[in-house]
């Protein structure tokens, strides 16, 4: 399976790219800076990230 991730996914072409990549079969993460505007992505089965500000390398670090 093929996994990708979709930065500011809250809406607009990234939005519909997320769920469009879903519905393929792809492993789908979103990221935006408030998490709240994507927490509906849930129910289509897409993995919504916490917080992420890809300006911010704390944001963006693995710990």
């Amino acid at each position: 399976m093929k996994t990708t991730l979709i930065i500011g996914a809250f809406a607009g072409i990234q939005k519909a790219t997320a769920i469009l990549l879903n519905e393929e079969g792809y492993n789908v993460y979103a990221a935006a800076r408030k998490v709240e505007r994507i927490t509906d992505l849930r129910e289509t089965g897409i993995h919504v990230l916490v917080m992420m500000n890809v300006t911010s390398n704390l944001s963006c670090s693995l710990k």
